[in-house]
């Protein structure tokens, strides 16, 4: 069962943010400011069949005629729980009588968008783990690599050079240092 509004809309934003129809640049923050309106509380679809018969204000009137809709269907977009988009369709020629399976297809379009959107931010976040997992086995080598250059040195201060210069690699900085404190806690770089 859809739930959804059509006809006889009392629309409190009447705006849409930065909405560059005919020089017409103005804010819409009813959505914002309601965190999705009824959206958000189960609303699935909005339709009029005709916005002059609608029972619009005048406001919402003028942004219409801005898209030159006569009739429209709007469907959200969620990405999870969040409120991503919307995704309107007009009728400009004429008012329009929606059918029940116009409906159910802008609705299932909308849901299979929110969908897609969650898939795409899965995969980007599975490449940035990808990523991230690459780089941690790559500073375990580098480190059982100097780990085998430490050991096979005979002196220390070759070690502590291979040190500092293969840890400035792995952590691709600018510096690497030892400091080496004396017994009164003063001290010295010794690499």
């Amino acid at each position: 069962i859809l739930q959804g509004t059509d006809e006889n809309i009392n629309t409190e934003g009447c705006t849409i943010k930065d909405m560059k129809v005919r020089q017409l640049a103005s804010q819409d923050t009813y959505l914002q400011d309601t965190k999705g309106g009824t959206y958000r509380k189960g609303e699935q679809f909005r339709a009029s069949n005709d916005v002059y018969n609608s029972g619009f204000p005048d406001c919402y009137l003028e942004l219409l005629e801005n898209f030159q809709a006569r009739a429209y269907i709007t469907v959200p977009i969620f990405l999870g729980e969040t409120l991503w988009g919307l995704m309107p369709c007009y009728q400009c020629s004429g008012p329009r009588v929606w059918k029940d399976e116009e409906i159910k297809l802008m609705v299932n379009l909308g849901s299979q968008l929110g969908i897609a959107l969650q898939r795409a931010e899965d995969l980007d976040q599975l490449k940035v783990q990808k990523a991230q997992l690459e780089e941690a086995v790559e500073r375990e080598r580098a480190i059982a690599l100097v780990s085998d250059k430490i050991k096979q040195s005979t002196e220390i201060k070759p070690s502590f050079r291979i040190a500092t210069t293969e840890a400035r690699k792995i952590f691709k900085s600018d510096r690497v240092g030892i400091y080496q404190f004396n017994e009164d806690w003063s001290g010295e770089f010794v690499a």
